[in-house]
């Protein structure tokens, strides 16, 4: 399926909420990169107007990092956080106490070294 035509999960972000919150982010190019990471590894991008504040918030503040640092992600969730630091070099580990285990997108690990 190309980007353009994806299919509409009910716990994605509407559109009309993702302009807006384009529209008034402080860096909507890290925005619009967690947004497509997170599409394109889960298939959405969560249904939570606040995540389009504090994941770009969050990035801003590690976007710094090194490759090869190493990030834990604590209440990791069902988020695009563990993956956007793993295309960007940073070995990650996440910690959840949901009962969900996720299995990653297989072709987003193409290219990486090591496992998110």
């Amino acid at each position: 399926m190309s980007k353009g035509k994806r299919l509409r999960l009910a716990c994605d972000l509407p559109d009309s909420d993702l302009a807006l919150a384009l529209s008034t982010a402080e860096r909507p190019d890290l925005l619009r990169s967690l947004v497509e990471t997170s599409r394109d590894a889960l298939g959405f991008f969560p249904n939570h107007y606040h995540d389009t504040i504090s994941y770009p918030w969050i990035t801003e503040r590690l976007e710094s990092l090194p490759p090869a640092a190493r990030v834990l992600d604590i209440r990791a969730g069902v988020s695009p956080m563990a993956v956007w630091f793993a295309k960007r070099g940073c070995f990650v580990e996440t910690v959840d106490s949901h009962q969900i285990v996720r299995t990653p997108y297989r072709p987003l690990m193409t290219g990486l070294d090591g496992d998110i």
